[in-house]
C-alpha cells in the first residue's frame, strides 16, 4: 500500500529540483554567450587577401594579421581527448587559407569543421566555440595559433 507524501516534502522537492535546473540553464546561458557557431562549413576555407570580418567569443588569442608573413604554417593542438593539425596558409599580410589536416578526437571532425571559415572572418582566433564540442574547438584554436606564432 503506497504512503501520500506530505505537502512539505513535495513543495521542498520541488524546490530543489527547480533550484538545480535554475542554477543549470544560468551556466548554460553563461557558455552560451561565449559563443557557438550553429551553422556547419567546409573543414578547409579560404578568403581573398582582402577579406575581413569579425567574430566574437571563446578563445583566448587575437593576431595582429599585418604582421603575419606569407607562407604555410603548420600546428597541433592537443587535450585529453586527442589532437587536432592545422595548415594555415598567410598571404599579403593576412589569413587566406586555413585547413583541418588531421583529427584525432574522441569526437567527429564534422562537428569542428566551421571553424576554419570563422578564423578567416575574424582573421584571429577569437572565434566562437562549437557547444558539445569545447575541447576539439581549444585543440583547432591552439593548433592555429601554434602555426600563427611561426609567421
Amino acid at each position: 500500500m503506497a504512503r501520500k507524501m506530505k505537502p512539505e516534502l513535495l513543495a521542498l522537492s520541488a524546490g530543489v529540483i527547480l533550484s538545480i535546473y535554475g542554477a543549470g540553464y544560468l551556466h548554460t546561458q553563461a557558455a552560451a554567450s561565449l559563443g557557438a557557431p550553429t551553422r556547419q562549413i567546409s573543414a578547409s576555407a579560404t578568403v581573398p587577401a582582402g577579406g575581413s570580418g569579425s567574430s566574437t567569443g571563446g578563445a583566448v588569442v587575437q593576431t595582429q594579421s599585418s604582421a603575419l608573413r606569407d607562407g604555410t604554417y603548420s600546428g597541433t593542438g592537443s587535450n585529453f581527448l586527442g589532437d587536432v593539425s592545422v595548415a594555415v596558409t598567410v598571404a599579403s599580410g593576412r589569413i587566406s587559407q586555413v585547413q583541418i589536416t588531421a583529427c584525432n578526437m574522441h569526437y567527429p571532425e564534422y562537428w569542428i569543421d566551421g571553424l576554419p571559415a570563422e578564423v578567416l572572418a575574424a582573421q584571429s582566433t577569437n572565434i566562437d566555440f562549437v557547444s558539445g564540442a569545447t575541447a576539439s574547438s581549444q585543440a583547432f584554436t591552439d593548433a592555429v595559433t601554434q602555426a600563427l606564432s611561426q609567421a
